[in-house]
């Protein structure tokens, strides 16, 4: 079977399916140079999304009996043509602010953790902030582009991709063991602790794919403020437990290690908008939600209402520098969690 890539469409489009296509052949400074060229373009986009719906999210090139040789050669055709001017009113519409926003390959916005370097991060987080910018979540870019299944399947081939790498490793050691290269203790507790690892990461994909939780361990205060100094094992033991317990997924951990009242605020909104992180991680109506505090927590001095405390807080000052309960509770109300 081949790829057929000589369909009847713009440049930019052609360029958008090729790109889809020729990362997976190792090419990354080809596909650098399509973005750099057509990227621009909502037709570009469009192309690329069309291919990752068709190929559901992840199979690799082998899978789709991709030719690298034809794809490279097309691709190099298409960065020799001639572009087309991008469309520009159509540069500005939701769904193209939200393609853009998206990184396909993790199921996510993109962010620079996610490290997808062919994509320059200052473009594709202009156009996070566009989306936020304009009252959108994660979850509402991933509704009106109508690639839920998209996502899931990206989760699902990450997990596979984690089996295989673990079972690889396996492999190697057993192969070691073979040639003498190790003791047999260190080989048993190596074998040990990979099967342990492949189990974990089996009950995580069975038992809570889409749920989510957030951790804030505050240990270190700024100032005479006294330091908590159980809160950071605290937040590790939390954290051990919605892992190996709970079977959520490491990436779907917001972990905080002595907040800021900025980071708090980033986290979980404030009392003009709700849509903090946690919102954009939550998958609607799937997603269950842990919250989970570790730290001082203050009254108001004036309005004695309740105040978590972040590191660079002013306890005399709660009603300023802290961060009001109430708002934790109404805002993680607003988060349309299951």
């Amino acid at each position: 079977m081949m790829v057929k890539i000589t369909f009847s469409h713009s440049l930019e489009y052609k360029a958008g399916r090729v790109a889809a296509h020729i990362d997976d052949c190792g090419r990354y400074e080809l596909n650098r140079a399509l973005y750099n060229k057509y990227g621009k373009s909502e037709d570009y986009e469009n192309g690329k999304l069309d291919t990752l719906m068709k190929n559901g999210g992840g199979e690799s090139h082998e899978e789709r009996g991709l030719h690298c040789d034809e794809v490279e050669d097309f691709t190099i055709k298409l960065l020799n043509a001639s572009a087309q001017a991008p469309n520009i009113n159509q540069a500005e519409s939701i769904p193209f602010i939200c393609r853009m926003a998206f990184n396909f390959q993790t199921g996510r916005w993109m962010e620079p953790s996610n490290g997808v370097y062919w994509y320059p991060y200052e473009v594709q987080g202009e156009f996070v902030n566009r989306a936020r910018s304009q009252g959108l979540s994660e979850q509402d870019c991933i509704r009106t582009l109508k690639i839920e299944n998209l996502v899931k399947g990206t989760q699902a081939r990450r997990d596979r991709e984690a089996a295989h790498l673990a079972e690889l490793e396996q492999r190697r050691l057993q192969e070691e063991k073979k040639r003498g290269g190790q003791d047999q203790a260190q080989y048993e507790n190596k074998l040990n602790e990979i099967a342990s690892t492949k189990r974990l990461a089996e009950a995580n994909r069975i038992k809570n794919p889409d749920a989510i939780a957030v951790i804030i361990g505050n240990r270190d205060y700024e100032g005479s403020t006294p330091d908590v100094d159980f809160a950071g094992n605290d937040a590790d033991a939390m954290k051990a437990y919605v892992l190996n317990k709970l079977g959520y997924r490491p990436g779907n951990i917001i972990d905080l290690r002595d907040a800021t009242q900025a980071r708090l605020r980033d986290t979980f909104g404030t009392k003009e908008s709700h849509r903090g992180r946690l919102y954009d991680y939550v998958r609607a109506d799937e997603s269950d939600v842990i919250v989970f505090y570790s730290g001082h927590g203050v009254p108001g001095l004036l309005d004695k209402r309740g105040y978590l405390l972040s590191v660079d807080s002013n306890p005399n000052r709660a009603e300023i520098t802290g961060y009001p309960v109430d708002v934790l509770l109404k805002n993680l109300a607003k988060v349309p969690a299951k």
